[in-house]
């Protein structure tokens, strides 16, 4: 009624006018939440991109790993690592912490890609049978603030790289076959709050820079 109304009171090229603001109006708004639609899609589809990767950088390890290691991660079978035995997520679907510590696993981390696992929040492997050596890359998961992996047979030089891992705050490498020098990019841990490096096999003095962490050096081996 109001629109008629108006229509009925104003002159031909007004209401030409009004008319071209409508389709104008809709146009827009039509054009605006096709947009909004659009870029929601791209961003779901490369979160499952993502989560499909993480799945299969594990499955790719546990394929290394012995028989019974393999058959004690049995739920780890699907494009979903959420499901995992071990595994827990964000809320983004993408993998947060992973805790198989006294799960009795045999084998090695050679097998298992980090740079596929950049979400991971803390690493948790202690008290099992991981033998061969810490893997370089290891340093590529960077929001990573717990790392324990004591109680293995670990052996070689702790890799240089784990001083990249600015979030660090609990780093547990005791009780393996670890030796060499401790690496002084280890002082480069500044959120470190907690390390446990005894019972290993280490040689060489204590490296200055790890006065930088602000703890006493005997905690070193505690």
């Amino acid at each position: 009624m109001v629109t008629s109304f108006l229509l009925s009171t104003q002159p031909p090229l007004a209401v030409f006018f009004f008319f071209i603001f409508l389709l104008f109006f809709i146009d827009t708004t039509s054009f605006h939440g096709a947009g909004i639609s659009a870029s929601s899609t791209p961003f779901s589809t490369t979160n499952a991109t993502e989560n499909k990767d993480e799945a299969q950088a594990l499955l790719n390890w546990k394929s290394t790993l012995d028989n019974h290691s393999q058959s004690l991660l049995s739920s780890w079978h699907s494009d979903n690592p959420c499901g995992f035995t071990g595994v827990v997520c964000d809320d983004f679907g993408a993998i947060a912490h992973l805790n198989l510590s006294y799960f009795g696993l045999r084998g090695t981390l050679d097998g298992l890609n980090f740079s596929r696992l950049t979400s991971v929040v803390s690493f948790e492997l202690a008290n099992n049978s991981i033998y061969g050596s810490i893997l370089s890359s290891i340093g590529n998961l960077s929001k990573l603030n717990s790392l324990n992996l004591c109680f293995n047979e670990l052996s070689g030089d702790i890799p240089p790289n784990l001083g990249m891992l600015e979030s660090l705050h609990y780093l547990y490498l005791c009780a393996n076959n670890l030796s060499g020098h401790i690496p002084w990019e280890i002082g480069w841990l500044g959120s470190l709050l907690e390390l446990g490096f005894s019972k290993n096999k280490f040689t060489g003095p204590i490296p200055p820079s790890l006065g930088k962490l602000g703890m006493g050096l005997e905690s070193l081996f505690r």
